[in-house]
């Protein structure tokens, strides 16, 4: 097999990592989802054309394909970040709002109340 099918997969899911990434930054959550099946479907589409393809035998076709799958594996791994921090933000927000301290890496947990407002950047003296 040529690699026009596997050229073709590897653009498709360039393009809908790009989409995903715009709709998180975004938190465009229909995009997100819609996102997330295109990929499910580029999934299978791209491992069976991985598993058709015969040797390549040109090295640059090969160098060619590998830093072409090297890039989905970058943005793949961006886009995760951003999930997860929007994922954190969305978590910190409802916990802020719902009165529920939060399980944040920074510091203690803050105090609800009346005495939680305290000095900022600076130890409390009494």
């Amino acid at each position: 097999m040529n690699t026009t099918e596997l050229t073709s997969c590897i653009d498709a899911v360039l393009d809908v990592l790009e989409a995903e990434a715009r709709a998180l930054d975004r938190l465009d959550l229909a995009a997100i989802d819609a996102c997330r099946e295109k990929k499910l479907h580029l999934d299978e589409r791209l491992r069976a054309a991985l598993a058709a393809l015969s040797p390549v035998e040109a090295p640059e076709d090969r160098a060619d394909l590998l830093a072409r799958l090297r890039t989905i594996r970058d943005r793949a791994r961006r886009n995760q970040m951003r999930l997860e921090a929007v994922h954190s933000a969305i978590k910190g927000l409802l916990d802020h709002l719902t009165g529920r301290t939060g399980s944040g890496t920074y510091g203690p947990p803050r105090r609800v109340g009346a005495r939680a407002a305290g000095p900022v950047l600076a130890s409390a003296v009494e």
